[in-house]
């Protein structure tokens, strides 16, 4: 950015300093749930450490690197954060020595997804901090300085320069979401394979040679169940956000013959900040059903061509063990890649709701008049 673009951003930017930071981050995003004002009860150093990483990572670019990783790495990584451990160095101004020395620092790093395509122009995410300074003089840290500058000169501080954090909206909704994944962690997927030792037991507790194969039949027959009930729980998770969007939808419907003039505006108004068409993408991408399909005949017939000429040893029940358990352990790690890509478009599609929500309301709100039936009607709906 040039000078006269960094004025613009600072300007078209909403900022909060950390302490005001840390108050939102303590909310429930839904306040009707916010009982207490400490959804997120993680302690302020904690968070501290969390934002010292990230600005340093962010620095080392390493959220940028994508040589030598795969696709499917690539993506978790954008989903999850990059996580590595760096070799960085840090400038103080020592007074005795009337100098300033530099520090070796190596230290496992973190650097948490941001969500910068979920907002309008002049909204991706900055944090502006004191570790700037610090990292050393170059191009993206001189430019940080100088934003920080003019924040300070357009905000009127009486502090400048003792702000440890000034962040913007994009960058305290990301945070949000990476101390919420932190404070409530979720696995992905909670099933596990049979394990060899359970495999090998069930195919010994047979009296015939063919009740080996038909044992396996039975054990691959209850992981495909599993993985079944676990889709099927999975999708009706992703009901209740599609639910979401359609009950925002049925506002427009509802309401448009009724105030049509104020319903026009509003849309006018979602389009104009490229909302409203990004609306119904997310709506119709969320109404995909997830599907994995194991195919599991195809296994069975697998196994029943290896093992046709099956002979009763200890090492061939081994063998069986071995081939089911790896089956099953290579089906879950695919099903872990395909549930989290599904996991990102349910994510991306709470969040883009939240701050469709808000805007929405925003334009409702500034209607001259009919405004109040609109309104409560909002709220019918979750939008506050």
């Amino acid at each position: 950015m040039n000078k006269k673009e960094i004025k613009e951003f600072v300007k078209d930017n909403k900022w909060f300093t950390y302490e005001q930071a840390e108050n939102e981050l303590r909310k429930h995003w839904n306040s009707d749930c916010d009982k207490d004002g400490d959804y997120l009860k993680i302690k302020r150093r904690q968070i501290q450490k969390i934002l010292r990483s990230d600005i340093i990572g962010t620095y080392l670019e390493m959220d940028k690197r994508e040589v030598g990783i795969t696709e499917e790495e690539i993506f978790m990584k954008k989903l999850y954060g990059w996580t590595a451990e760096e070799t960085f160095y840090l400038e103080y101004y020592d007074s005795e020595r009337d100098d300033i020395i530099e520090e070796e620092y190596t230290e496992k790093l973190h650097v948490f997804p941001k969500y910068d395509r979920l907002f309008p122009n002049n909204e991706s995410s900055m944090i502006l901090s004191t570790w700037d300074e610090q990292l050393g003089a170059d191009e993206y840290t001189e430019m940080k300085v100088f934003m920080r500058e003019v924040y300070e000169k357009v905000s009127q501080l009486d502090t400048r320069g003792n702000t440890a954090y000034i962040m913007n909206e994009s960058y305290l909704f990301a945070l949000k979401h990476e101390l919420e994944r932190r404070e409530y962690p979720t696995k992905i997927v909670y099933l596990k394979p049979h394990s060899p030792k359970e495999i090998t037991k069930n195919l010994s507790n047979t009296k015939y040679d063919y009740d080996i194969l038909q044992n396996s039949d039975i054990l691959l027959k209850d992981f495909n169940e599993q993985i079944e009930n676990l889709v099927i729980t999975h999708n009706k998770a992703k009901d209740v956000e599609i639910e979401r969007y359609f009950n925002i939808d049925s506002f427009f419907i509802k309401w448009q013959n009724t105030y049509p003039e104020a319903i026009d505006q509003i849309i006018s108004s979602l389009k104009e900040k490229e909302l409203f068409e990004k609306f119904f993408k997310i709506k119709s991408e969320l109404s995909n059903s997830f599907n994995f399909d194991l195919n599991i005949k195809k296994e069975k017939e697998k196994l029943s061509d290896k093992y046709k000429d099956f002979t009763f040893t200890e090492d061939k029940i081994k063998s069986i063990s071995s081939s089911i358990y790896s089956y099953e352990k290579y089906q879950l790690e695919k099903l872990e890649i395909e549930i989290s890509k599904d996991n990102s478009i349910i994510l991306e599609a709470a969040q883009f709701r939240y701050i469709f929500g808000i805007t929405l309301r925003e334009q409702v709100e500034a209607l001259p008049s009919n405004n109040e039936l609109l309104l409560s009607s909002l709220d019918n709906i979750g939008i506050r």
